[in-house]
C-alpha cells in the first residue's frame, strides 16, 4: 500500500511504502523552488 502526501496544491508529492526490509519515501515534483517550514531539527550524525 502507497501512502501519499500532497503539498504546493499536489505539485509536491511523498510516497512512503514498506519494502520487504523497512519503510521507504519518495519524493515526486516538477524543477522549481519550495519552501516548508518542518517545525522540527533534523540532526545527522
Amino acid at each position: 500500500m502507497l501512502d501519499v502526501n500532497l503539498y504546493f496544491d499536489g505539485k509536491v508529492n511523498s510516497v512512503g511504502f514498506q519494502t520487504a526490509a523497512r519503510r521507504a519515501t519518495v519524493g515526486v515534483m516538477p524543477s522549481g523552488s519550495y519552501e516548508r517550514d518542518t517545525g522540527y531539527l533534523c540532526a545527522r550524525g
